[in-house]
């Protein structure tokens, strides 16, 4: 899985330098950091509800400055791992119910961003959208069922429930800034934010939407100047 993804990510690379003409004052990037996702319950909602997520991780490539009728345009292909964990329950002192799930995901993200500019000299601003293909995921459910004749109760564990969604899309905001280590190379650290319009699960009784901060560091070389 790992060599595909990387084969992904240099055909990519390769696809727009060989597609992209001139070159020049374009910059290519490799990045690396962190995610934490939020989900956030549409309906039904229950107060007897909580999600909690883990932070996960991002890399990838990308290029930037490629114009498009003289609209300079970013791309990025990258690979993030993200992890959910709901709790539900219900039911009184006679007894009741509890279901504890969590949902380990790996995608590859593709982003395309039209916006782009600049604020001083070295603060990028990159507005766009992404979408994401599900490479692998594993699931582990455990029901629990109490009452007041059996107050330890029953459990009952799921380990082979697929409940991601194959694809999905989002809107997103980038910021970075481009600090100069020496001619053509700079250091970006960065800032991400996306919001998904669709649902990460499939085959569950909540509809939910997720929102994702990323951070990290990128490594750019800047193709001539600009």
């Amino acid at each position: 899985m790992w060599h595909t993804c990387r084969l992904a990510m240099s055909a990519l690379l390769v696809g727009l330098l060989i597609g992209s003409v001139p070159l020049q004052a374009q910059r290519i990037e490799c990045f690396a950091g962190a995610n934490l996702h939020h989900l956030r319950l549409v309906k039904p909602y229950s107060t007897g509800s909580d999600v909690e997520s883990k932070v996960g991780y991002t890399f990838g490539v990308g290029i930037s400055n490629l114009r498009v009728a003289l609209i300079p345009i970013r791309a990025t292909l990258h690979i993030e791992t993200t992890q959910s964990s709901f709790y539900h329950r219900t039911g009184g002192m006679g007894g009741g119910y509890s279901m504890e799930a969590t949902h380990d995901r790996t995608l590859i993200t593709t982003g395309f961003y039209p916006i782009n500019f600049r604020v001083a000299n070295n603060l990028r601003i990159h507005i766009g959208v992404e979408g994401s293909y599900l490479l692998s995921q594993k699931s582990s459910v455990k029901e629990h069922q109490f009452a007041i004749s059996n107050p330890s109760g029953s459990t009952t564990e799921y380990n082979r429930v697929d409940v991601g969604r194959d694809s999905q899309f989002g809107f997103a905001l980038e910021a970075s800034w481009h600090a100069m280590i020496k001619e053509h190379w700079f250091l970006a650290p960065w800032c991400r934010f996306v919001y998904n319009t669709t649902d990460p699960f499939i085959n569950t009784v909540y509809e939910t939407r997720m929102m994702k901060t990323h951070g990290g560091v990128s490594l750019i070389r800047r193709l001539g100047f600009e």
